[in-house]
């Protein structure tokens, strides 16, 4: 999608590059792409800089990213907003490192989502921390995820969530982006039409019909130009 939005052989920075899998595929399409992530990331960051030499730059949350300002024609940050506790500081240095032409594009859950990404449980996100409808559609989860089904291992795992995961409704993020970024343009039908198992359904549906679909399956595609 990202190549749809920007020209290859451009400069791509992918923020919270995570395992560096959207990194080389951008590498892979002539993209002169660096993925960039927090220091105490979970994954190994050793391997990935092994494996893209030069490409990989990791910082502190409260500080800086280690680029000038104008560095990328293009950011990418796929499911990586649901976990920034202050957006608003993130997205002033997305600003800074783009150029005045440059695109933002972010994929994210919002609380209108209908799942819960990383639990893989419905509404569970929307529902009061322990309460009875939670456990029970954690339990179901991890049934069909064939983890263990208890309430102390789900109530530990949906624990770490809350903790790591801060969730928004559809109108606060782009309030929240709208400090920084102008809308470029919304992408949920494509999303839904490229990525879902039954994509002939997002094909059939309205334009609308299918972007209001998509926000609730899959959360937010947009993308953003830097304000002035």
């Amino acid at each position: 999608m990202a190549a749809s939005l920007a020209r290859p052989g451009g400069r791509f920075l992918d923020f919270g590059c995570g395992r560096g899998g959207l990194l080389e595929a951008a590498l892979a399409q002539g993209f002169d792409a660096f993925g960039v992530d927090v220091k105490n990331a979970e994954w190994d960051m050793f391997s990935l800089g092994v494996r893209v030499p030069g490409r990989v730059a990791l910082f502190s949350p409260d500080a800086s990213l280690p680029f000038a300002d104008g560095s990328f024609d293009v950011v990418t940050a796929n499911q990586v907003f649901e976990h920034v506790p202050e957006p608003e500081k993130a997205l002033a240095e997305l600003r800074r490192v783009l150029t005045p032409e440059g695109i933002l594009l972010a994929l994210f859950p919002v609380r209108e989502t209908w799942v819960e990404p990383h639990l893989g449980a419905p509404l569970v996100h929307r529902l009061p921390e322990g309460s009875k409808a939670e456990r029970r559609l954690l339990r179901l989860a991890r049934l069909l995820r064939g983890r263990p089904v208890t309430d102390a291992a789900a109530a530990e795992e949906c624990a770490h969530v809350r903790r790591a995961t801060f969730y928004r409704s559809e109108a606060e993020w782009r309030r929240i982006f709208g400090t920084a970024f102008r809308l470029h343009g919304r992408h949920e039908a494509a999303w839904l039409r490229d990525r879902l198992p039954g994509a002939s359904l997002g094909r059939i549906l309205p334009e609308g019909l299918g972007g209001w679909l998509s926000l609730r399956l899959a959360g937010a595609c947009w993308s953003w130009r830097p304000l002035p």
